[in-house]
C-alpha cells in the first residue's frame, strides 16, 4: 500500500493506543526498519525528499513485518504481535485477509482498534456487559449484520434479534453460530422486562460504531461480531485460508 507521512503517524497512533507499546522512539525505529529504512531518521529524510519533489507520484511500500517483530524480540511477544498484526491491516487491508496464511511469522496477533471508541461509551459498555454476563452466564455472543445495516440505520428490532445469537465451540473447525431461542431467549426477554437496553440492540449499536473499520472489500469476509467476558471484537475470514483475523475493538 502506498506509505505518507500522514499514513505512518495514523499508523503510529494507532499502535500507540496498544497497552504495553515500547514507547514512541523505540516504535518509530521499529516501524522504520519494518518499511525498509535503516533506521528513523532515513525514514524521516526520505518523506523530506517526498515532499520537495514535483514529479512526486504514490509509491507502494511493502511492510516487513519481520524486521518490525526482530526489531522488538527484546518486548513481550504478545505484544509484539498485536502491534505488528494491526500495522498489516491498517497498511495491506484486504489483501490480508485474503492472503493471511502469508503472515505466518505475526499468527497469534490481533488487530486492537481500541482507540476507535469513545473512552465514554467504553466504561458504559464495560458496566452494561458485567451485568449482562451476571444475568446470562458465560457465553460468546455473536452479532451477524444483516445486509442493510452495512449501510444504513435500521429500526426493526426483529432484524436485529435474527442477527443474534451464540457461538458453539468446534474442536479445529470454525465456530457454530446458534440462533437464540429456548432457555436464551427466555432470559433474554427476563433481561429486557427488567428495564435494561435489549441485547439485540446493543449489539446492533456496536456494529454501527465500528463498521467504518471494516475497508469495503473486506465486508464480505465479516463473519460476526463477537462479544465475551474477553470483550467486543470483530472477526472476519476468507474461505480460502485456515486462520480469521480478528479485530478487538473493547478490552475486559
Amino acid at each position: 500500500m502506498i506509505l505518507t507521512r500522514d499514513s505512518f503517524r495514523n499508523y503510529k497512533t494507532a499502535l500507540m493506543s496498544i497497552e504495553g507499546h515500547p514507547g514512541s522512539a523505540r516504535l518509530g525505529e521499529a516501524m522504520a526498519r519494518g518499511f525498509g529504512f535503516p533506521d528513523h531518521h532515513a525514514l524521516k529524510q526520505h518523506f523530506d525528499e517526498e515532499d520537495a519533489r514535483l514529479d512526486w507520484e504514490p509509491e507502494v511500500v511493502p511492510f516487513e513485518f519481520d524486521a518490525f517483530v526482530g526489531f522488538n524480540a527484546d518486548h513481550p511477544r504478545q505484544t509484539v504481535l498485536d502491534m505488528a498484526m494491526t500495522l498489516c491491516f491498517l497498511h495491506d487491508g484486504v489483501i490480508m485477509i485474503e492472503d493471511i496464511g502469508s503472515y505466518e511469522e505475526i499468527r497469534g496477533g490481533r488487530v486492537m482498534l481500541t482507540a476507535l471508541l469513545p473512552e465514554a461509551w467504553k466504561a458504559a459498555a464495560t458496566t452494561y456487559l458485567e451485568e449482562v454476563f451476571r444475568h446470562f452466564g458465560p457465553r460468546t455472543w455473536a452479532f451477524r449484520p444483516y445486509t442493510d445495516l452495512w449501510t444504513a440505520v435500521d429500526d426493526f428490532e426483529s432484524e436485529s434479534l435474527d442477527a443474534t445469537g451464540t457461538l458453539r465451540a468446534r474442536s479445529g473447525a470454525e465456530p457454530v453460530f446458534v440462533p437464540i431461542g429456548g432457555r436464551d431467549l427466555d432470559l433474554l426477554q427476563d433481561h429486557d422486562s427488567a428495564g435494561n437496553l435489549a441485547l439485540n440492540l446493543f449489539l446492533e449499536s456496536c456494529f454501527l460504531r465500528i463498521r467504518d473499520s471494516i475497508p469495503e472489500d473486506a465486508r464480505g469476509y465479516f463473519r460476526y461480531l463477537a462479544v465475551d467476558q474477553a470483550g467486543v471484537r470483530a472477526v472476519l475470514r476468507c474461505d480460502d485460508e485456515d486462520e480469521p483475523v480478528e479485530i478487538v475493538y473493547l478490552q475486559l
